[in-house]
């Protein structure tokens, strides 16, 4: 059983993970109803001033979209 991520769309396989143990999390939910939830230090994609980037879930600002994977 081998894992994978998403990056970008594609998928493509891990080697190896890092578990950090239990930290605090934020739950987000777009006005869509679509909603994550990580740590305050989890990488999300978002789009801001016409730009994409990744940002932390703790810098995640209302206005910013977040770019969700709907498959």
């Amino acid at each position: 059983h081998k894992t994978h991520v998403l990056v970008d769309g594609e998928e493509h396989p891990i080697k190896s993970f890092y578990y950090g143990g239990v930290k605090p999390t934020i739950k987000v939910t777009t006005r869509y109803g679509y909603s994550i939830t990580g740590s305050h230090v989890h990488p999300v994609r978002v789009l801001r001033d016409g730009q994409h980037e990744w940002v932390q879930t703790q810098h995640l600002r209302e206005g910013d979209y977040l770019c969700v994977d709907r498959r």
